[in-house]
């Protein structure tokens, strides 16, 4: 099993360093392949080509921060979505979430139909079998459009259900 930490910085920060030595330990204590990676200088369009690089690797999972959330709304829709249709099918013990805290970021850089497709996309990905939940992790950020959620509010309501 292989898993990646993939930031926006790499361990040359003093902040990143400290989380790549945990990613290493934790690794360790789990018996795992734990690979930290960063662009030592914030490279957004190199830290997108690592997260390919892992998803071509067929990582066991990836974590990635997401400073700019236009760079990424593309590749994790091109990228992960295979990958979703794969992975996120609930069994009677499996549950499929989908995570606010990168959702919010990238529903507030998106237009109202755009924010609705993506919510239906994502609801057509992991919702087949049950299990499905929509939640976010923590409080929406002031600068999300109330259209846009709107826009999301209306899709769960509309695709929601099954």
């Amino acid at each position: 099993m292989t898993f990646y930490v993939i930031a926006h910085a790499g361990p040359g920060d003093p902040f990143w360093a400290v989380v790549q030595r945990g990613v290493q330990d934790a690794g360790k204590l789990l018996g795992v392949r734990a690979i930290f990676q960063g662009p030592p200088t914030g490279n957004i369009p190199e830290q997108v080509n690592m997260f390919r690089a892992a998803m071509a690797a067929n990582a066991t999972g990836i974590a990635t921060t997401i400073s700019d959330p236009r760079a990424w709304v593309a590749p994790i829709q091109v990228e992960v979505s295979d990958v979703v249709q794969q992975l996120a099918r609930p069994s009677e013990d499996l549950l499929s979430l989908l995570k606010g805290g990168h959702y919010f970021d990238i529903v507030r850089h998106l237009l109202a139909r755009e924010v609705r497709d993506e919510v239906k996309r994502r609801i057509e990905d992991l919702a087949p079998g049950g299990g499905f939940v929509f939640a976010a992790v923590h409080n929406i950020q002031a600068d999300v459009p109330p259209e846009n959620l709107e826009a999301m509010w209306e899709a769960i309501e509309e695709y929601g259900e099954y």
